[in-house]
């Protein structure tokens, strides 16, 4: 939050590009949540890692990442830029086992630190099952897809959130007021007794609906198709059952 105000406050009035902050944002996010630690936002190997996943994007919607998506055998033996996409992965993957194994000498199964302690404590307790899905080549796959599918729709939902905001400055203000009331009931009843819930969260539920609103809105703008997705356009009027 601090990098992200610093950095949007030295741009003064001058325009600024959201996609990189809200990249690393959203990144630093998830590896909080698999690696158990957030990250400098100047730190390199954070950064070699958000640019690994946007390479292997760039790539992948590429004409060729797509003709490799649909042909992998044969593209595996036709020269081009989707080569890159295999040494990318191996990069990727190299970095989740050396973090894989930090964690492994440092494992407290008595205190879960993170994604992949919770990930080789099940190992641990599978490790006599042979059909168990528990093991070192889904752990890698399992992180990768957490970065892969969860950085750039998030920070893409963020994006367009903020151009509703821009284009809607009066959603802008009663969000703002919101939340400044929301805050303003969560911490007179900070004290209150657990387990209830506060006033705060009563008096302005309603009020709070257009945060929920404004992001089915940004998700709405601009649809993500997954790319196992095929998409087929036809000339003319389509039938359905008959």
């Amino acid at each position: 939050m601090a990098y992200r105000r610093v950095t949007i406050r030295r741009s003064a009035d001058s325009p600024i590009d959201p996609v990189h902050i809200m990249q690393l944002a959203v990144s630093n996010v998830i590896c909080s949540i698999v690696f158990g630690e957030r990250f400098d936002y100047e730190d390199k190997k954070f950064l070699t890692l958000i640019s690994h996943f946007n390479e292997i994007e760039e790539l992948f919607n590429s004409s060729s990442g797509q003709l490799l998506f649909m042909f992998p055998r044969i593209m595996s033996y036709i020269p081009g830029p989707h080569r890159r996409i295999s040494i990318i992965m191996n990069n990727l993957k190299q970095f989740i086992k050396e973090m894989t194994e930090t964690h492994r000498a440092t494992l407290d199964e008595n205190c879960p630190r993170d994604f992949i302690d919770c990930f080789l404590m099940k190992m641990e307790e599978e490790k006599n099952n042979q059909d168990t899905e528990f093991h070192e080549e889904n752990l890698q796959a399992t992180i990768t897809d957490l970065f892969g599918a969860g950085t750039e729709t998030t920070s893409l939902t963020l994006r367009y959130g903020f151009l509703i905001l821009m284009k809607y400055p009066e959603i802008q203000e009663h969000k703002y007021d919101a939340e400044s009331l929301h805050r303003q009931a969560m911490s007179q009843d900070s004290q209150g007794v657990r387990g209830q819930k506060p006033r705060g969260y009563i008096i302005n539920r309603g009020k709070r609906q257009r945060h929920s609103q404004v992001m089915d809105q940004g998700q709405n703008t601009r649809r993500i198709v997954d790319q196992n997705t095929r998409v087929k356009q036809t000339e003319g009027h389509s039938e359905v059952q008959g």
